[in-house]
């Protein structure tokens, strides 16, 4: 997805002369915009595992409630 997103970023706005340098650079703006990616989709991963976490423990706490009317 990263590459992609390179990829039709450099397609969009960087001149085709661009490439033809000798060694493949990644401007810093793009570093940082990656790492910003990056940083968000961890934090949403951990805040949507955060916010599951009450549920989890409710049903625990609801568990031995079903096993009896089961048993």
């Amino acid at each position: 997805y990263f590459a992609l997103m390179i990829r039709d970023y450099y397609a969009l706005s960087e001149p085709t002369d661009y490439y033809a340098l000798s060694e493949p650079t990644v401007p810093e703006h793009l570093k940082t915009r990656i790492k910003h990616y990056k940083d968000a989709y961890y934090n949403s991963s951990i805040q949507k595992f955060l916010s599951l976490e009450p549920y989890t423990r409710a049903s625990s706490t609801r568990a031995p409630r079903i096993y009896h009317e089961v048993a």
